[in-house]
C-alpha cells in the first residue's frame, strides 16, 4: 500500500514469518531476474524505517 504525507509517500507491507533474518537471506539471495529488479527498485525508494507504532496485531500467540 502507498500512503500520500506531507513528507511524501510511504510504503506499507505486512509479512508474517517465523523467522525474518532467514526470510531477507532468501530474498537477498534470489538468483531470478525478478527478484534482483526488485531489489534494486526498493533500495532506491528506501529511506529508512519510518517511526509508527502497531496498532494491529493478528499474532495468535500472543507475542
Amino acid at each position: 500500500m502507498v500512503i500520500d504525507t506531507s513528507e511524501g509517500p510511504i510504503i506499507v507491507y505486512a509479512m508474517q514469518t517465523d523467522d525474518l533474518e532467514r526470510s531477507r537471506a532468501v530474498a537477498d539471495e534470489s538468483p531470478r531476474p525478478v527478484d534482483a529488479e526488485h531489489r534494486s527498485v526498493m533500495r532506491a525508494a528506501d529511506d529508512g524505517p519510518a517511526t509508527g507504532e502497531i496498532v494491529l496485531d493478528l499474532r495468535s500467540d500472543g507475542r
